[in-house]
């Protein structure tokens, strides 16, 4: 048999402790598996959980909900590159309008403007 460590909220496997190996100690929770089912758990890494409620292995992924903070600096993250260029895109434009006549800073500024609206509405989504 093969013990396993899992998350008690989660049921993501946190490590497997083969019998033929001797361990001072292993982590709490655990349940026993087969050899069959520890391969399985290898086969499909990431793709298989305990069930807290039954003890028993299951086809399934654990779920990471990030607080509030996290999910804003996720967010903050992947925006910020984009509108800050396009922020610099903005004002090149602007430039290049001025001296050559062109009219590209109001495409570039509605993509702007279409990124700082997606930011915001993924913010307010947040709360």
């Amino acid at each position: 048999m093969i013990k396993v460590n899992y998350d008690a909220t989660s049921g993501e496997i946190k490590g497997f402790y083969p019998d033929d190996i001797n361990y001072a100690s292993i982590p709490e929770p655990y349940i026993e598996i087969d050899a069959e089912t520890h391969a399985d758990c290898i086969n499909n890494p990431g793709n298989r959980i305990v069930d807290v409620t039954n003890k028993v292995i299951i086809t399934g992924t654990v779920t990471v909900t990030l607080s509030t903070d996290e999910q804003i600096t996720a967010l903050d993250s992947e925006y910020q590159t984009t509108i800050s260029a396009l922020a610099q895109d903005y004002s090149a434009a602007l430039m290049a309008d001025k001296l050559f006549g062109t009219t590209i800073a109001e495409d570039v500024y509605t993509e702007y403007e279409a990124a700082v609206t997606a930011y915001t509405t993924a913010l307010e989504t947040i709360g």
